[in-house]
């Protein structure tokens, strides 16, 4: 009875080791067309808002940017989910994540701010590395599984501090 949990612990862990794993082993696929990027955020925030609120989190949606991106819908909203997902779990003392998009003459711009405690500036640059987390039950995989895949779809994933608190995850998707 007392290591059950821990046993359930550990099994939803390699769960979640061997499913990226797979990701990363399986080819890309080719299904890219205009997508409606703010369908997309609503899928994500409309499927995280429980654990958000659990957590005392509210996600906000700013849509300057109403128009598509070129993409493989199912690939960008496994970056996005797994993106708030670890906004989520960054902020421990509740607060609001905050996506935002913007376009430029080339650019299509997905900003995702939380309030969480922030990436030490040492580190920012190792995330992204295979099996390098800040979690205690991070596999480490999910950012570079993001990142390949941004790099599939020609965008670039940029991560900076924020002034007061927490940091900002920007997303530069090409303008189809």
């Amino acid at each position: 009875e007392q290591y059950y949990k821990i046993m359930l612990d550990e099994i939803d862990k390699m769960e979640s080791i061997t499913s990226e794993l797979l990701f990363i082993s399986k080819p890309l696929t080719e299904s890219m067309r205009n997508e409606s990027l703010e369908e997309m955020i609503h899928d994500v925030i409309l499927l995280l808002s429980t654990q958000a609120n659990v957590k005392g989190i509210n996600i906000e949606y700013d849509d300057t940017y109403k128009g598509s991106i070129y993409c493989d819908r199912s690939q960008i909203k496994q970056v996005l989910i797994n993106l708030v997902k670890n906004a989520i779990e960054a902020m421990v003392d509740g607060g609001t994540i905050k996506l935002i998009t913007t376009s430029t003459k080339t650019q299509v711009i997905l900003s995702i701010r939380d309030e969480g405690l922030g990436i030490p500036d040492e580190i920012i640059h190792k995330l992204g590395e295979p099996f390098f987390t800040t979690k205690q039950n991070g596999t480490g995989l999910g950012l570079m599984i993001s990142k390949q895949i941004l790099n599939h779809h020609d965008a670039i994933l940029k991560i900076e501090q924020n002034e007061y608190k927490g940091s900002t995850f920007h997303i530069f998707f090409p303008l189809p």
